[in-house]
């Protein structure tokens, strides 16, 4: 059989001699491939290979990556994360409150780009109450996208709980939780849970969403810190909440009493403190 030679498929293509068919097409590939070394050959597949791939891993991204839906996934997983720790961080470790801090701290680098890494629905108040909320997710406006951010926080803390719950029963250690020191009235609780919280959203206010600090990445640090020193500090009181969704979703699932009882503490305390936080921040920093 006589093959046209690659030249005249060449001209042919170049609109000298009309359009090729697709025979002439397939043996001029033909033609291609016997001419290849090994090597080549090798290449030219491999090469097609990764293009393939590539296509499909990118249309699988598109296909997954949802920016609306990822800042409240990210409040999620921090929350998670920091439940979590303070959930097993009280039967198996002696160092219980640098771990709280820290986990806080790596949260906060690791979701800050994203959804602000709140973590704490008093947080997500000072920073809606500034005028600082991330918004316009599913086109929702701030006190809609704050009303969700606190879901996804709450959704965490209870997740966080029900595998603090299991791992620790299966151990045979006390679950972490907050609950208010015997010796301590709730007044005192309250006052703690109140001070500690105002000061922790301060500091998130004024490193994460002050002008003269944008920019600098030391925020995740200062903010991990900072919930050291509560917990530290205020702990031995109030039971170092500071964070509503740490003060529902670990009592909750620690089945005690005596610490769902002081849910109510773990809400209120931390709300006014990040109002006060708010109310500060606007007349010292924002004025």
């Amino acid at each position: 059989e006589q093959h046209p030679p690659l030249l005249t498929l060449h001209r042919w293509s170049s609109g000298g001699m009309g359009r090729p068919t697709p025979r002439e097409l397939r043996i001029a590939r033909e033609q291609r491939m016997a001419s290849m070394s090994p090597e080549e050959e090798f290449a030219q597949l491999n090469n097609a290979l990764d293009s393939s791939v590539s296509t499909i891993v990118n249309s699988e991204k598109r296909a997954l990556a949802n920016p609306d839906l990822a800042p409240f996934a990210s409040e999620f997983m921090g929350t998670f994360l920091l439940c979590l720790t303070i959930g097993l961080s009280a039967g198996l470790t002696k160092f219980a409150h640098l771990a709280i801090g820290s986990s806080l701290m790596v949260g906060v680098f690791m979701g800050g780009h994203i959804s602000g890494a709140h973590y704490n629905p008093a947080v997500t108040l000072s920073i809606w109450l500034t005028g600082h909320q991330k918004h316009g997710m599913f086109g929702m406006g701030p006190g809609s996208c704050a009303c969700f951010f606190v879901v996804a926080q709450m959704l965490g803390s209870l997740a966080a709980g029900m595998v603090s719950y299991f791992v620790t029963m299966d151990v045979g250690v006390k679950m972490g939780k907050p609950s208010v020191a015997p010796q301590a009235s709730l007044f005192d609780a309250l006052c703690i849970e109140t001070l500690f919280t105002f000061f922790l959203a301060l500091v998130v206010l004024n490193v994460a969403c002050a002008k003269a600090n944008e920019g600098k990445s030391f925020y995740g640090t200062a903010i991990g810190f900072m919930l050291f020193v509560a917990t530290t500090v205020g702990g031995p009181v109030s039971g170092g909440a500071f964070n509503p969704a740490v003060g529902t979703g670990l009592p909750l699932w620690s089945g005690h009493w005596s610490a769902i009882n002081d849910i109510w503490i773990y809400w209120l305390g931390p709300c006014v403190g990040a109002t006060l936080a708010s109310i500060w921040y606007s007349a010292t920093v924002e004025m």
